[in-house]
């Protein structure tokens, strides 16, 4: 229950963490200006958007962690990197959550959008304007160097599957996992029961075979032929 009430509040957190990063770093300004988005309805979004995917995606991976922790079969086969990539999850996402509520609420707005948003676009261009990030409040500069740092060391993790994770993963039907040592346990007795029910039937049939009378020198129904000579020498 930890492990399926954990992945769906991670993956479905980190989902819409994802989407509101590309529409916050990627798409410009100018474009929710044309769709009719004031910067006052921009930041109100993004406010509670990012809280609630953050809140989701933060609560995943405690209940990860704690089932890491709490079971002992899960914490015999955890390794180092198990928990440094929860840890450095929860600490990247955390970082942002503390940006999107703290920073908002107890200094006030800061529209990312002109700093660390054009910083991010000039990374693809490989010309990356040092002075953006430079001017950035210290919280969002940590922020972002944790977040690089998470994807240098992701193609060591287990988190690599998302690279090779198909589209229909998003609405396949759940994949059901059954113990195999209950399933071949239970046809173990089944067969061990049946085996002993022949046995009984077979002893039973040699015994009313054994069971039955003589007829002169012949076992009638044991040796037809014999039985079947004597007659003819008779005759």
């Amino acid at each position: 229950r930890m492990l399926q009430a954990g992945s769906l509040l991670f993956h479905w957190g980190f989902l819409l963490v994802v989407v509101g990063h590309i529409m916050v770093l990627l798409i410009p300004a100018g474009q929710y200006n044309s769709l009719g988005i004031t910067p006052e309805g921009y930041h109100v979004l993004a406010f509670y958007g990012g809280a609630a995917s953050g809140l989701i995606s933060v609560g995943g991976l405690v209940v990860l962690l704690a089932r890491r922790l709490i079971s002992p079969r899960i914490k015999a086969t955890s390794g180092v990197d198990d928990y440094f990539t929860l840890a450095i999850l929860l600490v990247v996402m955390g970082m942002g959550l503390a940006n999107t509520l703290g920073y908002t609420l107890l200094i006030g707005t800061y529209d990312y959008r002109f700093t660390v948003g054009v910083w991010v676009k000039s990374l693809f261009y490989l010309k990356p304007d040092i002075a953006l990030m430079a001017s950035a409040p210290l919280s969002y500069q940590v922020h972002v160097a944790l977040g690089l740092l998470f994807f240098a060391v992701l193609p060591f993790t287990r988190l690599v599957h998302i690279f090779s994770l198909p589209l229909p993963y998003l609405w396949r039907r759940y994949v059901i996992y059954r113990s195999v040592e209950v399933r071949s346990s239970a046809k173990k007795n089944s067969v061990v029961r049946e085996s002993r029910v022949a046995s009984k039937e077979s002893s039973r049939i040699i015994t009313s075979s054994h069971s039955v009378k003589p007829h002169g020198d012949t076992w009638s129904g044991l040796n037809p032929i014999a039985s079947k000579d004597k007659k003819l020498s008779v005759d």
